[in-house]
């Protein structure tokens, strides 16, 4: 069953509300006192994440990568590497499909928090699979450098 894009775009401010009253000073107030913030956070990222995936199912592949960054902001925020790593990796293999200058950027991104987490072997897998698509791409100089990383971690 294909999900319209209405419904995905309703999930997608869904989770921007969250984070737009999580931003907000009686509710940042409040929040600390309940206790319930870091849930909010977690519900928005799953949201976004939902509606990511959603997207990417309809090939709708620049929304999905978009939406994926947005969930790695809300990750990031929590101090959550290993989910902001997988949320640019889930973006970047969007975009490989539209942009593939975001797809390196997110990519160098996730690389980064990987350092973070010690997760050498999907570093190298990471550089492998820039390096795959700066050759698609005729960048042979920009692959070499991809590919000795690869081999570096």
């Amino acid at each position: 069953m294909e999900t319209s894009l209405q419904e995905i775009k309703r999930i997608t401010l869904k989770a921007d509300k969250i984070i737009d009253s999580l931003t907000k000073g009686v509710t940042k107030y409040f929040s600390y006192v309940w206790g319930d913030r870091e849930i909010r956070f977690i519900q928005a990222a799953e949201l976004y994440n939902k509606a990511a995936g959603l997207y990417k199912f309809n090939k709708h592949w620049k929304e999905a990568g978009d939406t994926y960054k947005k969930a790695a902001i809300v990750y990031i925020q929590q101090e959550d590497h290993d989910q902001t790593g997988a949320a640019y990796i889930n973006a970047a293999r969007s975009y490989k499909n539209c942009d593939t200058q975001k797809f390196f950027s997110c990519l160098t991104l996730a690389i980064d928090f990987c350092l973070l987490e010690s997760k050498l072997a999907l570093i190298a897998r990471l550089y492998k699979e820039m390096a795959v698509q700066a050759v698609e791409e005729s960048k042979l100089n920009e692959a070499e450098i991809y590919y000795k990383n690869s081999i570096d971690h």
